[in-house]
């Protein structure tokens, strides 16, 4: 009996935490403490990603994946480019050049992509209003 009502004053705290919080969000009140910590977290991950990547550069197959999203131009908007683009220098030269090649065409395709898209556009804006069927019963395919 007590560990039920303790379970209930636990899921109704956590239920007055949440709205709490929405009302916060709602009426722009953030605990700017939270948020620079938060922020202090994150950048402190992202330096020990590029430590590591520094570190490991030499053995591509270790790092070849995150250092594939951090230069790729399609998925990433990352700031830190520059950096990585450093790291896939430390890079054995093969390897190296297949990341910047796979970069290359993905540049590339982002370019192709922008022209498809306004090629469709003009396509889509210049549609015929109606489409003229011509209807199958001609006298060559009409049984008797």
């Amino acid at each position: 009996m007590c560990f039920s009502l303790n379970r209930k004053k636990v899921s109704q705290q956590i239920v007055d935490e949440r709205r709490i919080a929405f009302e916060n969000v709602a009426n722009n009140n953030y605990d700017k403490r939270r948020i620079d910590s938060l922020h202090n977290v994150y950048v402190q991950n992202k330096e020990k990603r590029f430590r590591f990547l520094e570190k490991y550069a030499r053995y591509p197959n270790v790092v070849r994946v995150q250092l594939a999203m951090l230069i790729d131009p399609v998925m990433s908007q990352d700031p830190e480019l520059e950096r990585a683009l450093h790291i896939v220098d430390l890079m054995p030269k093969v390897e190296r050049d297949i990341l910047l090649a796979w970069r290359e065409y993905r540049v590339k395709l982002i370019e192709h992509m922008a022209k498809v898209k306004a090629l469709k556009d003009s396509l889509d804006a210049n549609k015929p209003r109606f489409v003229e069927t011509i209807p199958n019963t001609s006298l060559s395919t009409v049984e008797e």
